[in-house]
């Protein structure tokens, strides 16, 4: 035993971690000083060689991704798999160094960056009152929101702050650029009532893993949170998917769905809805599948209950 009365794995634990802590945090600076100088063409070819950087040295992301890819399309070949898994890694890149240059990003350039607008895009707009909005880490959802609040829709999101303060704190002010109101994923539930009840809409990425619901996921069970769901039978706000993925030349299409009608394969329509939700989402991926966070350990809570 130590002198704290910490045991020394423990202490060294620790200390990498602070010490990891610490390192993001100067990255993250100063990578937003240099993303922040840069114009769209060249954040994106640098954002892209340090997207391939990463996938090339982290071995444990790399496996990650490849593995969620052979389970979720085993149909694929192993070539097909690192193809896309690359592919991945790049897109990331090219999202996190757009964020990064947000300060910058004019809404003449996010505008002008749409080259298509497909589905109930329409609808979505013409509704008046609360509406939630469901998006994903897929494609680049950052420049999504800036878009609506470009409409003039009052937009909140639901976020998940980084481990490091200071990064968190970074990541609010680059979106308080856009005029996005962050919510704190962790007590978010009365902010959400409330900003429905104003009118508002209220973005919520429920891509990633919990274990509050298993549904269906490239014909998986994967544990999913009942959020959206849950406010949609409690207020009647309709709840509308929208994704902005990006094309090869750069520009991007934004689709729409909704409103979202519960799946009748659950007799609980909230479930029903997270299902849908699924559904949704796998039909996108699959027709972009590098454009996804892979990378997630997305189906942890399934494997720890047995159902893979």
């Amino acid at each position: 035993m130590s002198s704290n009365g910490g045991s020394p794995n423990k202490s060294r634990r620790s200390w990498r971690k602070a010490l990891e802590g610490r390192a993001a945090t100067f990255a993250f600076k100063l990578l937003c000083s240099v993303f922040a100088r840069l114009n769209a063409r060249q954040a994106d070819r640098l954002g892209e060689r340090l997207g391939r950087l990463i996938h090339r040295l982290s071995t444990k992301y790399r496996e990650r991704t490849r593995a969620n890819l052979a389970m979720a399309m085993p149909e694929l070949s192993d070539a097909e798999r690192a193809r896309i898994a690359q592919g991945v890694f790049e897109h990331f890149g090219r999202v996190g160094a757009d964020l990064l240059r947000t300060p910058i990003r004019s809404n003449e350039e996010v505008v002008g960056d749409i080259a298509e607008i497909k589905g109930d895009h329409e609808s979505l707009l013409a509704y008046q009152g609360g509406v939630i909005l469901i998006s994903a880490h897929f494609g680049n959802w950052e420049r999504l929101c800036q878009y609506l609040t470009i409409l003039q829709k009052p937009v909140a999101v639901v976020a998940r702050d980084p481990n490091q303060p200071e990064i968190a704190e970074g990541l609010a002010r680059l979106r308080a650029n856009t005029g996005v109101k962050v919510l704190p994923r962790g007590n978010a539930a009365r902010e959400i009532l409330r900003a429905l009840k104003a009118g508002e809409w209220v973005g919520i990425l429920p891509d990633q893993n919990d274990d509050e619901v298993f549904v269906p996921f490239f014909g998986k069970m994967v544990g999913t949170v009942m959020g959206p769901g849950v406010m949609h039978v409690r207020t009647g706000a309709p709840i509308y998917v929208a994704y902005q993925w990006r094309r090869d030349d750069g520009k991007f299409v934004l689709e729409v769905e909704g409103p979202i009608q519960p799946s009748p394969t659950r007799e609980n329509p909230a479930e029903g809805i997270m299902v849908a939700l699924n559904e949704s989402l796998e039909r996108m991926v699959r027709q972009h599948p590098e454009q996804w966070l892979w990378l997630h350990d997305r189906w942890k809570s399934a494997r720890k209950r047995g159902l893979l």
